[in-house]
């Protein structure tokens, strides 16, 4: 089953606060789990300006293109990119920008995903 999920986003610049994005398909190749990761992003309560925020959801965009490409190890890549930097964001040490429940729910959509991602036949 080749995926082919197209992409659809919008950058919303008002306050900086949000990104709004959706991820589609045809053939249902992930594309459950991919939006999960957006929902969990969104739903999120972000400190700060809005752009951590805004670039979790991007790497999401791009890790949906590395899958319609049939990339897989670069969309596992961007995955694993969002979890990292979703555990710099909360932690104690710093400036905490996102909550320890928010951090868990965006890592679980993630894992959810790469976890379906790993297992398409036609990746490269």
């Amino acid at each position: 089953m080749k995926p082919t999920i197209l992409i659809n986003v919008i950058s919303a610049a008002t306050l900086g606060l949000c990104f709004a994005g959706s991820v589609t398909a045809d053939s249902g190749d992930c594309a459950t789990e991919l939006q999960a990761v957006t929902d969990a992003i969104n739903a999120a309560t972000f400190t700060g300006r809005g752009a951590d925020q805004t670039n979790l959801g991007n790497k999401v965009v791009q890790a949906t293109a590395k899958v319609n490409l049939e990339k897989c190890d670069g969309a596992l890549d961007k995955l694993a990119d969002i979890d990292m930097k979703v555990m710099d964001l909360s932690d104690d040490i710093g400036k905490k920008k996102l909550s320890p429940e928010d951090a868990s729910a965006i890592m679980t959509a993630t894992s959810a995903a790469a976890q379906c991602v790993g297992m398409i036949a036609t990746c490269k």
